[in-house]
């Protein structure tokens, strides 16, 4: 049984279309890491649209019977003598070793998981249709091979050098496996704790959608009603300054890639990110990553996301877009998007709009130049316009709050003021509007020939 083959890697983005046919297996990465312009401060790069869908996850466990393993992973033969080690890597492991290893292998692989957890030795877990399962048939022999699988495997195919050791208790990476050449790559974010931080590693593969949806697949899925989606088409066509708010799994990324597919063609979109994930239909797109400290590394050298969110005011954007904002980047978001960007996006974790305008004021008062409560909710309401609440419900990715911000800040208790334009119902599964947007909305749309029919926001 012949083992999968190192790639010789180019400088292909990572969701682009292989420039040549792939190989027939999964073709791990290089240890070494794209080479970067401007002085590694940010890449440019152009993505192709990608294909696929995102999966919606629960918290339930349930334990299912993980199914027997088909073709082999491994059944490509080694192109040259460079991948003997890996060959043999493999079959050094015991026959019940290799079997679960396939069986890993292949719900990494799968389309219809959205993450695989791996706890330890007996304990790994992947996600299907928003459900948690066990994999009871994927047992390795003991903690040694459990790292040693970690390491000569599932960390090949990530981006990283680093390996499971005394020095390295945190790896992080993305993981790329292209498995299919008629398909997108499997692409994951890969995060590790490992010994002396814990007794045994805990991985986390957090997957990315092959495919990116689209509003009229989101539509079709029962995520808004039709009235919601000729709204989002209007804030994403007419340059409306959004926040995109949920818990962890309930869309948000998914929802964002999909407005930008009404993104004006001409538009400059600087995107900022902790993990490279985001990818735009848009020519002009700027994508820059910021570098997570490691424990022990000297924190001031690193490129945080809010001095890079700082810079994309001098790169003549018509957009910015952060990823997810969990700090003081968020300062520098509304400053960035109150100078000019209009239309800019961001994503924040938070369970309902009213805490997700709480949350944005905590977070810009750890900004670098800090202000007053008051002073930030007043750049809050002049700068966000709309927050899109999404939620995960009966295994669906629901938009349960679409809330218009004005521009306005109660004396009395310092509350930014909000009107509701849609909410759902849970009792009834509809989406029901609750009330009109303000002239001041409707006219900063007409000004970017933007109409807003009001039978919209008709019950």
């Amino acid at each position: 049984m012949a083992l999968p083959t190192r790639p010789k890697r180019d400088s292909t983005p990572a969701y682009a279309p292989s420039p040549s046919p792939a190989p027939l297996l999964p073709v791990p990465q290089q240890h070494v890491q794209p080479e970067e312009e401007y002085d590694v401060v940010y890449q440019e790069e152009t993505y192709a649209p990608a294909t696929g869908s995102q999966e919606v996850v629960y918290e339930d466990e349930y334990v299912a019977p993980t199914p027997a393993p088909s073709a082999s992973i491994f059944d490509a033969p080694a192109p040259d003598e460079e991948e003997d080690d890996i060959d043999e890597e493999f079959k050094a492991l015991s026959d019940e070793d290799a079997e679960s290893l396939e069986l890993l292998m292949q719900e990494i692989l799968s389309d219809e998981s959205s993450e695989v957890i791996m706890n330890g030795p007996e304990s790994i877990h992947y996600k299907k249709n928003g459900q948690r399962f066990h994999m009871a048939d994927v047992k390795f022999k003991d903690i040694a091979t459990y790292h040693e699988i970690i390491n000569n495997f599932i960390l090949e195919y990530t981006d990283t050098k680093e390996r499971i050791s005394d020095s390295s208790y945190l790896i992080e990476g993305q993981l790329q496996i292209q498995d299919d050449p008629d398909s997108p790559p499997t692409v994951a974010r890969v995060h590790i704790i490992a010994p002396p931080a814990v007794k045994m590693a805990k991985v986390t593969i957090a997957k990315k959608a092959k495919r990116q949806f689209t509003l009229e697949d989101l539509l079709a899925r029962g995520s808004f009603s039709q009235q919601q989606y000729e709204f989002l088409k209007a804030i994403a066509r007419g340059k409306v300054t959004t926040v995109i708010s949920g818990l962890s799994g309930s869309g948000k990324t998914t929802l964002l890639e999909a407005m930008s597919h009404y993104f004006d063609q001409h538009d400059r979109v600087v995107v900022v990110e902790d993990t490279p994930e985001l990818k735009f239909p848009v020519p002009d797109a700027v994508y820059m990553v910021s570098s997570k400290p490691k424990p022990g590394e000297d924190k001031s050298k690193m490129i945080t996301l809010e001095w890079l969110v700082q810079q994309t005011n001098r790169m003549r954007p018509d957009r910015i877009i952060v990823g997810e904002t969990r700090g003081g980047e968020m300062a520098e978001f509304l400053i960035a998007a109150n100078s000019g960007a209009d239309g800019s996006m961001t994503t924040i974790h938070a369970q309902d709009p009213r805490k997700a305008l709480s949350k944005m004021s905590n977070l810009a008062s750890r900004g670098a130049d800090s202000q007053s409560e008051i002073s930030i909710n007043k750049d809050i309401a002049s700068t966000v316009q709309i927050i899109i609440q999404t939620g995960l419900i009966d295994g669906k990715h629901i938009v349960t709050h679409i809330e218009e911000i004005s521009n306005m800040v109660r004396k009395e208790s310092n509350a930014i003021a909000t009107t509701t334009l849609f909410e759902y119902d849970r009792r009834t599964g509809q989406q029901v509007p609750m009330g009109r947007p303000s002239d001041a909305l409707k006219d900063f749309l007409a000004a970017r020939n933007v109409h807003v029919d009001l039978g919209w926001f008709q019950r």
